[in-house]
């Protein structure tokens, strides 16, 4: 575990920038060339590792991890950072000494825009050069991290649905959803949050580090340096319900609808009576039934803007 900190970087002498190809609705890769050299200038050692394929950027991470390098930068989406952060904490503590940070390559961003880094490549550059490190926790399901978000049930088929259309940008999404909504029905199972436990019909939950979902915020109050976790379950017969009165009312509206629960705690576990499709930063991952969530803090250390950021209030912010 991290110390909880805010220090401010003078310069990184082997910093990784680890491209995800596929991600977005372009190849980047330019843009990265503009952004190394940026970094360079501010005395920065820069280094491009594009990836090939899924798991490859938890590779590449893992080995710079091994050879020393102090910084790994995410050129992708928040499923690359994701990875990126996989392969940094397979090293246990010596993963401490690693800092992460993400640029906005891919399709949403959600990463980025928590941290409220620019969107313009060579000024997001400057504020990461003149950013400081702050301690992020990091959630654990079956296993696996996520960063950001963990969502069980409708949005995980959807994302597995979608394949080879990511990087084509929101479209495939919203069909597959709709497409997906059409058929799917609610899975009974009992929900377990530290030692409370409740039946549900599961039609969808989110675990949430962060305060996004996508495009609106989910969690106002959410927390990236606290070590909790907050579940947003909706229940219901079929999917169809979450559309006039579900998950996007959820989040335009506020917290009235009466299918939905939400929770904090530091371990969940959901016992289902069939495989729920699962995503992890926007990445899917096959189907399970019993499902255990917990929270690392402070996990891994993250550098930022120089701003002030919601998620991390807990911690020392600009002036």
């Amino acid at each position: 575990m991290v110390e909880r900190l805010s220090s401010r970087p003078t310069s990184f002498e082997s910093a990784a920038i680890i491209f995800n190809p596929a991600a977005g609705k372009k190849d980047r890769r330019p843009d990265l060339d503009v952004v190394a050299k940026r970094l360079q200038a501010h005395g920065w050692g820069v280094e491009i590792y594009p990836t090939k394929g899924p798991g490859d950027a938890t590779q590449i991470a893992s080995g710079l991890a091994e050879k020393g390098h102090t910084i790994a930068i995410g050129g992708g989406g928040d499923g690359t950072q994701r990875e990126i952060v996989e392969g940094l904490l397979d090293h246990g503590s010596s993963a401490i000494e690693v800092v992460s940070a993400q640029l906005r390559f891919g399709t949403v961003n959600v990463g980025p825009a928590e941290t409220h880094l620019s969107k313009n490549m060579l000024t997001a550059a400057d504020e990461l050069a003149k950013g400081r490190i702050v301690g992020m926790d990091v959630g654990k399901l079956n296993g696996r991290i996520f960063r950001l978000m963990a969502g069980v049930g409708l949005d995980g088929e959807v994302m597995g649905k979608v394949g080879d259309k990511k990087g084509r940008g929101v479209l495939p999404y919203f069909a597959s959803a709709i497409k997906e909504a059409i058929s799917y029905k609610g899975i009974p199972g009992e929900l377990t949050v530290d030692d409370y436990s409740t039946s549900v019909k599961l039609l969808q939950v989110w675990f949430g580090n962060t305060q996004r979902l996508a495009y609106g915020t989910l969690r106002p109050e959410g927390r990236a340096d606290d070590g909790i976790l907050e579940a947003t379950v909706f229940q219901g017969d079929a999917a169809w319900q979450l559309i006039p009165c579900g998950a996007l009312t959820y989040i335009l509206r506020g917290r009235n609808n009466p299918l939905a629960i939400s929770t904090q705690g530091k371990r969940f576990t959901l016992d289902l009576a069939r495989a729920a499709g699962i995503e992890l930063d926007g990445e899917p991952f096959l189907g399970e039934k019993h499902i255990e969530v917990g929270i690392e803090p402070l996990a891994h250390r993250v550098l930022v803007p120089n701003k002030k950021i919601e998620i991390f209030s807990s911690q020392d912010q600009a002036a």
